[in-house]
């Protein structure tokens, strides 16, 4: 084999090893440090990684979540600071959904130490975001 298909072995498999450690793939514990909500894990969200995604994005999760949990979770978020849900959508990186009329997203955002912390949220999906913003 030459050097230079050694290089490229390598340069792919490096690429795939940054893929698969993203930090958008951190699952739960990964959003609990982000977001500074340590009892996060007991929301059972079902964690459901990115299939796109940019080399420099902001930590961006994505969870599969149930009515009663998110109900919990929207107590948690109050007690964090979050206000109320608002109806709408949200965009960030390779990412953008709630924008259709047809769509049930709902957010809610929190500002701290230079950063946005948003929720998103789909009833419909049972599915709920998760973004930090710069």
């Amino acid at each position: 084999m030459t050097r230079s298909k050694k290089l490229a072995i390598a340069a792919l498999i490096l690429l795939a090893i940054g893929y698969i450690s993203k930090p958008d793939r951190g699952g739960v514990g990964r959003c609990a440090r982000i977001f500074a909500m340590p009892d996060l894990h007991q929301f059972h969200l079902s964690h459901r990684p990115f299939l796109m995604w940019e080399l420099f994005e902001s930590p961006k999760f994505r969870f599969m979540i149930s009515p009663s949990d998110f109900s919990r979770l929207d107590a948690a978020l109050k007690l964090n600071g979050y206000p109320a849900w608002t109806k709408g959508g949200v965009s960030y990186g390779s990412v953008s959904h709630g924008e259709e009329p047809d769509e049930d997203y709902v957010y809610c955002q929190s500002k701290r130490g230079g950063y946005s912390y948003t929720w998103s949220y789909s009833a419909k999906e049972s599915r709920i975001y998760a973004i930090q913003f710069p």
